[in-house]
């Protein structure tokens, strides 16, 4: 069974997949334009037999991989904002926005919420507690 904690947390390892896939798209560019540069258009292979062909494929690939991975995070980001906004409490849905929206780490959102950082814990898991209550359909007596 899925913790809200670990459902909420999707969002930003997507976010990072993402931001690594696309420091990987760079680096294969700067691979098929070096071999362009090096070797000249005409020339198709590298002495290693990379072919430049082969690298501008996996940079079309991975070009599509990331804009089917965006999309998905808007979908994810917009469902679990939703699902945030919609809770009662309004200091569980600010916590919570700050928290797995804006990938703040709870210090910077006691911070900002002026809270103490002990306090902010205590309402993190209350807050992930009636998250899971209303949208992971766990009984309240199981969480307490």
């Amino acid at each position: 069974m899925q913790t809200a904690k670990e459902y909420l947390c999707k969002l930003e390892k997507l976010d990072v997949l993402i931001k690594n896939k696309k420091d990987e798209l760079n680096n294969l560019r700067q691979m098929a334009t070096s071999i362009a540069s090096k070797f000249g258009e005409t020339v198709k292979s590298t002495p290693t037999g990379d072919t430049q062909e082969r690298k501008i494929l996996e940079w079309v690939a991975l070009e599509e991989e990331i804009e089917n991975d965006m999309l998905d995070y808007m979908k994810l980001k917009n469902k679990i904002s939703n699902q945030i906004g919609d809770l009662e409490d309004v200091r569980y849905v600010k916590l919570l926005y700050k928290r797995y929206v804006e990938h703040k780490r709870l210090k910077v959102v006691a911070r900002e919420m002026h809270y103490d950082y002990q306090w902010t814990k205590t309402l993190h898991g209350e807050a992930l507690q009636e998250f899971e209550r209303t949208y992971l359909n766990i009984p309240k007596d199981v969480l307490v």
